[in-house]
C-alpha cells in the first residue's frame, strides 16, 4: 500500500543524489510522510533538511511529473522555520494502489520460529489485574511475532513451586479450613489462606520448611497430594479465565519441572563453562555474570531458586524447540536484571543469544501479599454487568446475547490496558476503565458493527474494481488516506511491540468513520456511486478488524 508509493518517490529522489549508494533508505522512508488531504491533493512531505542525506539540494525543476508524481513544490510546515518538499500524487493512481493491496502486506523477511512466554501466574493466587496486563500484552506480542516471523509457540510458565506453596498450607491449617469449604470456593479460600499466613510473624520459616521437604522429596504423601490438588484447582481456574479472555496457549510449563533433583546436571554444566562457581565463604553455588554481582543459584538448604529454575527452563526449551531463533519473555520491567542473568547463562551454555525481554510497566496499587489485589474474576463480572446495563440503556442495541455482553466487557478492559504505553506504570481506575462514552473499546466494536450493518442493508454489493473518479467527497478521501496509514502504524507496532499507538490510530479511524457515516450515504444513491462508497467503507472495516485482531480483540458483527 503506502510503501509501494513511497518506494517510487524515493527512487526518483535518489536519481538526483550525488551519492546514491551512501543514502540511508530506511531513514529517508521514515522522514517521508503522508500529509493530510487538502486543496484536492494527496501529498507526501519530506523535511528540506533531509537534503543532507542526499549530498545536495533537491532541485525541484529537475523533477519531471509521471504517472505517480503529479508535481513537486516547497511549502512551510506547521512550524514556520521548517521547510517541506511536497510531492503531490496522482489521486487515481494512489486510490487504486490502496485498494489493490491487502491489509499490511508489508514485510518480506525470512520465516523464523520464535517462542513467547507470557501470563505465567503463580498457583494458589487468583488471576488479578496485574496478571491481566501481562496476559494481554503478551498475547499482543505473540500476535505481532506471528505476523513478523511466521511461526510462534505461545508458552505459559506456571509458578507452582516455591515458598508460596508452604504459605498456603500453613494458612489453611491455621484457619482450620475443611475439605468441604475448600471445594465450595477453592481459589478464594486458597488466596485467603496465603494472605493470612503471609501476615503472621514466624510463618516464613514454616513455609520454607514445607517447600524444602517437597523439593527434597522427603515430604509426606499427604503434602504431595495437597500440592497436586492446589495445582489442579489453580489450573482449572486459569483455563476458565483464559477462555473468558479469548486467549490460548500452545504449551504449559511448570516451575516444578525444574526442581533441584532435575537440574543437577545443568548446575554442573554452568560450573564447567565458568559462569557459576562455589563461593569460597560457604561453598554455595552462585552465578557470576558480567555485572560482577554473585547471585545464588541454590538456597543455603540446597533447594532451587527462581533463577536456577528459569535457566533450566530456558535451556530445556532450546533443546525442545531447537529451531527457535528468539525467546521473548513478556514480564514486568523490574525483572530486567534477572532476565539479563538468564540470558548470559544461556549464552555461556549454548553460545546462542536468543533471550529477549519485552518489559511492561506495573499496575500499581495491587498486592497479593497484603490482600488488596483487584481480582480479575470480580472485575470481569462487574464489567459484564456494567456492559449489560449500557446495552439496555442504548437505543442502538441489536442483541441481548450474554456472550456479546461478555466480549464487550473484555474488549473494554483490554483496550483500557493496551492504550497505556507498554513500559508506563499506571493505577487501575474502575470508572475510567468502564466509561461508556468517548474513546473506549466499545467505540471500536460499535464502529465495526455499524460497518457490518451498512454492508447488510445498503442494497448493493461491493464492486471488484475501484473507480476513483466516483470517489469525490473529501471525507471519503480522508478515510482512504487513513486506511493507507494503517500499514506503517501496524509495522511500527509490530517492530516495537507497542500497542498504544495502534489503539490511538484506531480511535482516530473510528471517529473519522463515525463522522463520515453521518454525511456520506450509500443506500439510495445511484448504483455505481453507492458501490464505490461501499468499497471504501468495506476496506475501512477490514482495516479495523485486522488491527483489532492484532490487539487480541474479537470483532463483533452485532451488539
Amino acid at each position: 500500500m503506502l510503501s509501494h508509493v513511497k518506494k517510487h518517490i524515493i527512487s526518483k529522489i535518489i536519481e538526483l543524489a550525488d551519492r546514491p549508494l551512501e543514502i540511508n533508505i530506511k531513514t529517508l522512508r521514515q522522514l517521508l510522510t503522508l500529509g493530510k488531504y487538502g486543496n484536492g491533493e494527496i501529498t507526501f512531505c519530506l523535511p528540506k533538511e533531509a537534503e543532507k542525506l542526499l549530498g545536495k539540494e533537491i532541485s525541484l525543476s529537475n523533477f519531471n511529473s509521471d504517472s505517480v508524481i503529479a508535481k513537486v513544490y516547497e511549502t512551510n510546515s506547521s512550524t514556520p522555520e521548517t521547510k517541506l518538499i511536497s510531492f503531490a500524487i496522482n489521486k487515481n493512481y494512489f486510490i487504486k494502489t490502496i485498494f489493490s493491496f491487502g491489509i499490511n502486506n508489508a514485510t518480506n523477511r525470512e520465516k523464523e520460529h520464535v517462542l513467547v512466554e507470557y501470563s505465567s501466574p503463580n498457583i494458589a493466587k487468583p488471576f488479578h489485574i496485574g496478571h491481566l496486563r501481562s496476559t494481554i500484552v503478551g498475547n499482543f506480542v505473540a500476535n505481532c511475532a506471528h505476523k513478523m516471523f511466521g511461526k510462534v509457540t505461545r508458552l505459559n510458565y506456571l509458578g507452582d513451586w516455591g515458598a508460596q506453596v508452604g504459605y498456603v498450607k500453613v494458612g489453611l491449617d491455621d484457619l482450620g479450613v475443611s475439605d468441604k469449604q475448600l471445594n465450595e470456593d477453592p481459589i478464594s479460600i486458597l488466596y485467603k489462606a496465603y494472605v493470612h499466613a503471609h501476615s503472621q510473624p514466624g510463618n516464613l520459616e514454616k513455609a520454607k520448611q514445607i517447600f524444602s521437604e517437597l523439593e527434597d522429596d522427603t515430604c509426606s504423601q499427604e503434602q504431595r497430594d495437597f500440592w497436586e490438588r492446589v495445582r489442579q484447582i489453580t489450573m482449572q481456574n486459569l483455563k476458565e479465565t483464559y477462555l473468558d479472555l479469548g486467549i490460548t496457549f500452545d504449551e504449559y510449563f511448570y516451575e516444578s519441572d525444574y526442581r533441584k533433583a532435575r537440574i543437577k546436571e545443568l548446575l554442573i554444566k554452568l560450573e564447567n563453562c565458568g559462569i557459576a562457581k562455589k563461593r569460597q565463604l560457604d561453598g554455595l553455588l552462585v552465578l557470576c555474570p558480567s555485572s560482577k554481582v554473585e547471585i545464588p543459584l541454590l538456597r543455603e538448604d540446597g533447594s532451587s531458586l527462581y533463577l536456577s529454575r528459569d535457566i533450566a527452563a530456558a535451556f530445556d526449551r532450546l533443546k525442545k524447540y531447537n529451531d527457535c531463533s528468539k525467546m521473548y519473555y513478556v514480564v514486568d520491567k523490574s525483572q530486567e536484571q534477572h532476565l539479563a542473568n538468564v540470558a548470559e547463562a544461556i549464552f555461556s551454555l549454548t553460545g546462542r543469544d536468543v533471550i529477549k525481554h519485552v518489559p511492561f510497566g506495573r499496575v500499581t496499587g495491587v498486592s497479593s501479599r497484603k490482600g488488596t489485589t483487584l481480582l480479575l474474576q470480580d472485575i470481569l463480572e462487574k464489567a459484564t454487568v456494567a456492559m449489560a446495563l449500557q446495552q439496555r440503556a442504548s437505543d442502538n442495541s441489536r442483541t441481548d446475547d450474554p456472550e456479546v455482553t461478555k466480549i464487550l466487557a473484555v474488549t473494554t478492559l483490554m483496550i483500557y490496558i493496551l492504550r497505556q504505553a507498554r513500559c508506563r506504570d499506571f493505577v487501575f481506575n474502575w470508572d475510567n476503565a468502564m466509561q461508556g462514552k468517548g474513546d473506549t473499546g466499545v467505540k471500536l466494536q460499535y464502529t465495526h458493527c455499524r460497518l457490518c450493518s451498512l454492508e447488510e442493508i445498503c442494497g448493493v454489493e461491493a464492486p471488484t474494481v475501484c473507480e476513483p473518479d466516483l470517489l469525490t467527497e473529501p471525507l471519503l478521501l480522508e478515510i482512504i488516506l487513513e486506511i493507507a496509514r494503517s500499514e506503517e502504524v501496524i509495522q511500527f507496532s509490530m517492530e516495537n511491540m507497542e500497542s498504544s499507538n495502534l489503539v490511538s490510530y484506531l480511535f482516530k479511524l473510528c471517529n473519522l468513520l463515525s463522522r463520515s457515516l453521518r454525511h456520506i450515504a450509500v443506500k439510495g444513491q445511484p448504483k455505481d456511486i453507492a458501490q464505490q462508497r461501499l468499497l471504501v467503507f468495506l476496506k475501512a472495516r477490514q482495516t479495523l478488524a485486522e488491527c483489532m485482531s492484532l490487539l487480541g480483540l474479537k470483532p463483533l458483527r452485532q451488539m
